[in-house]
């Protein structure tokens, strides 16, 4: 059994519930990590959220986005990321727009394959 902590310190990690010790290691956002879940209907992929406005998705089975810390703990990359989710497109002719909008929450939905619901400060999507 696994479980998942989001931190400030910019990663995401994945322990043994038994052993109490680190699996993996998520590495890929620029500031604090706001939330991080497991895919309900697949435990070896899960998504982050972060104040950097960024999404990624992580696949744990992933060997090409992973690296081993020789501890038995694995360094991961993201396997796909949606980039600044939230930012606002819909802006006023000649206006600045805003890319620094936090996600601040991100779910898979139970009964839909693949599908991420996500909120910011701002507004959230499915």
């Amino acid at each position: 059994m696994l479980q998942a902590t989001a931190s400030g310190d910019q990663t995401a990690r994945v322990f043994d519930v038994i052993t109490q010790q680190p699996t993996d290691v998520l590495i890929g956002h620029r500031s604090s990590i706001k939330q991080v879940a497991f895919n309900p209907r697949n435990p070896s992929v899960l998504t982050t959220c972060s104040r950097d406005g960024n999404i990624h998705i992580w696949d744990l089975r992933c060997v090409g986005s992973a690296s081993s810390l020789g501890n038995g703990t694995t360094e991961h990359r993201p396997v796909n990321s949606i980039l600044q989710a939230h930012a606002d497109t819909t802006l006023k002719k000649g206006a600045t727009p805003r890319t620094d909008v936090s996600v601040t929450a991100a779910v898979w939905l139970i009964n839909r394959d693949n599908i991420i619901a996500t909120a910011s400060e701002a507004n959230s999507y499915v």
